[in-house]
């Protein structure tokens, strides 16, 4: 009967020790900053101009846009929303949404370029 009431405790203890979490897939995201050069803004305002997207929480992300130069110089932040799975992360702030691919430290999106190719993003250090 100890044998028993031993054996019963010792699965309950494994039992509710694990966690659900550990079934979830690893946020990489969470709490990293990418920049991009922003050619389309360039074009308009000069060089130099970026937009950075910083994940901040699980699902809540910003964008920066920063003109260095010109009469419009400054910074905008722009509160958004996220999702990933795996090494893709999809994000949306105001009516555009952008997925991107992780690769090391750089994020290959979707958003396309004046030049023709797409936007891609290094990470922040």
């Amino acid at each position: 009967m100890k044998k028993s009431l031993l054996t019963l405790s010792l699965i309950s203890v494994l039992f509710f020790s694990c966690s659900k979490d550990d079934n979830t897939p690893n946020n990489k995201f969470i709490e990293t900053s990418w920049i991009a050069d922003d050619d389309i803004a360039s074009v308009i305002y000069g060089k130099g101009c970026t937009s950075t997207i910083e994940f901040i929480s699980e699902s809540e992300c910003q964008e920066i846009n920063y003109i260095p130069s010109s009469i419009f110089s400054g910074t905008d932040v722009e509160k958004g929303t996220y999702t990933y799975n795996g090494n893709t992360v999809t994000w949306t702030v105001g009516k555009i949404t952008i997925t991107g691919t992780l690769s090391g430290s750089i994020l290959n999106t979707d958003m396309g370029t004046l030049a023709g190719g797409k936007r891609v993003y290094r990470k922040n250090q």
